[in-house]
């Protein structure tokens, strides 16, 4: 799914001829030890299962809930330990992204061309683009996991680790130091 993605996006980009190994090894999603191939951190923690992750990161833990009333503790719940999907970075992304975005208003607009309907808005990327950098900075050393809790009014992310350049220039922007 992720190179049929990645070709997608990237068109004709010099890897798309590559096999999934070589595609794999440019990504540094794994690397040749002796004239074997094993999952690099990174591609484990993109690619891997929850129970092999675990081995290299034992505090890791990916959740997501949905809260939609005050009487409930949650009423949809996606987390990394379910032992029923591989509970990795790539497929967390794609099954939260979409309930992230389910419910945000889509005005009428239309794109640059002015023939099509546009169906997304600024809030569209910045959710997602939130999402991303939740997953991708955090330290998946320390202890807790990553949360994400979206309410009626309301998206929380949370993630393990320090920030390094200080809340206000977090908020000031411009400067980035995951």
């Amino acid at each position: 799914i992720y190179r049929n993605i990645y070709d997608d996006f990237k068109g004709n980009h010099i890897w798309k001829e590559k096999t999934n190994v070589e595609f794999l090894e440019k990504i540094r999603a794994i690397k040749n030890v002796n004239g074997k191939y094993h999952p690099t951190r990174a591609g484990l923690l993109f690619f891997g299962f929850d129970y092999k992750i675990l081995n290299v990161y034992p505090n890791y833990f990916l959740d997501y809930r949905e809260k939609i009333g005050a009487d409930i503790r949650y009423s949809d719940r996606i987390n990394s330990g379910t032992d029923d999907w591989s509970g990795n970075i790539f497929d967390f992304y794609n099954r939260v992204v979409a309930k992230l975005l389910l419910d945000l208003p889509v005005p009428f607009m239309l794109d640059k061309d002015n023939i099509h309907r546009k169906m997304e808005t600024d809030i569209h990327v910045a959710v997602r683009e939130a999402l991303v950098n939740c997953l991708a900075n955090a330290d998946y050393t320390l202890p807790r996991g990553l949360v994400i809790i979206k309410k009626i009014d309301e998206i929380t992310f949370e993630n393990p680790g320090l920030l390094k350049v200080g809340i206000e220039q977090a908020l000031k922007g411009g400067i980035s130091d995951p």
